[in-house]
C-alpha cells in the first residue's frame, strides 16, 4: 500500500534553483506485509520534461530545465503534465504527477514606433495628414507573437494597427491645434497599442508646423 504525496507543481520562471531548474519535492509512504519489502527502489527516472529521483524511504525530488522550449512557450494559465512511474522493492509501480504551470513572458517589440507628418502636406488631398509604419514582436509564449487589432485615438488623430503590426496614423489637417502651428514648432501625439498578451507599447507621432500665408486687409491705396 502506497500513500503520501504523489503530486507536485512548478511554475515557469518562478523560484528557479541553481542551473535554472524548476524543482519540487515530496514523500511517499509504503506498507508491505512481505518482510523487507516496505521500501522503494532508489532510482532516477527520466520523464518527458524532467526527471525524478526517489530513494528507499520514499523521498523524491523532481527537476526540470526552465529553459526548455516547451516550458517557455507556455502562456499564463496554460500547463503541462509530467507523469513519472516509480517502483517499490517488489516491483509495484506508482505514478507521481507533476504539473508545470505557465507564466507570461514579456514580448520583445521592435520596429518603427515613431513617425511624423507636416501641417498642410497632404499629397492625396483628403484633408488627412497620414503616416504608416510596421512593428515586429517576438513572444516566447505560444500564439502571442501578435498585436491586438484596434484603432486608438490620440490627442490629434487616430492610429489603426493590425495583428501583424502594420499601423497607420491619420489626423485631420484642419484642426485648430494643427493650423495654429508655425514653422519650426511641433506637437507630439502618443498612442498606446497592445500585444496579444496585453503588453503595451507607445507609438509617437510628431506633427510639424508650417508657415501659413497671412491674410492682409484694410486700405491698400491712397492718393
Amino acid at each position: 500500500m502506497i500513500s503520501g504525496v504523489d503530486t507536485g507543481s512548478v511554475t515557469e520562471d518562478k523560484n528557479t534553483g541553481r542551473n535554472n531548474l524548476l524543482e519540487v519535492s515530496g514523500k511517499l509512504n509504503i506498507k508491505d506485509s512481505d518482510a523487507g519489502e516496505s521500501a522503494f527502489r532508489t532510482s532516477t527516472r527520466r520523464s518527458r520534461y524532467g526527471n525524478l529521483r526517489i530513494i528507499r524511504s520514499g523521498r523524491w525530488n523532481y527537476k526540470a530545465s526552465n529553459s526548455q522550449r516547451a516550458i517557455q512557450s507556455l502562456a499564463a494559465g496554460a500547463r503541462l503534465t509530467d507523469r513519472i512511474s516509480i517502483s517499490s522493492l517488489d516491483g509495484t509501480t506508482h505514478t507521481v504527477t507533476i504539473t508545470i504551470n505557465g507564466s507570461n513572458d514579456t514580448p520583445v517589440i521592435s520596429g518603427a514606433n515613431t513617425g511624423n507628418v507636416t501641417e498642410d502636406v497632404d499629397p492625396d488631398r483628403d484633408n488627412l495628414l497620414e503616416v504608416s509604419g510596421k512593428l515586429s514582436i517576438n513572444d516566447r509564449d505560444s500564439g502571442e507573437s501578435a498585436f491586438k487589432p484596434t484603432t486608438r485615438n490620440g490627442s490629434y488623430g487616430a492610429l489603426t494597427i493590425n495583428r501583424s503590426g502594420t499601423w497607420r496614423y491619420q489626423a485631420n489637417n484642419q484642426q485648430t491645434a494643427i493650423q495654429a502651428l508655425k514653422s519650426g514648432s511641433s506637437v507630439t501625439d502618443t498612442i498606446q497599442i497592445s500585444s496579444a498578451d496585453g503588453t503595451t507599447h507607445a507609438v509617437r507621432i510628431t506633427i510639424r508646423g508650417a508657415d501659413d500665408a497671412s491674410t492682409i486687409g484694410g486700405t491698400a491705396t491712397g492718393s
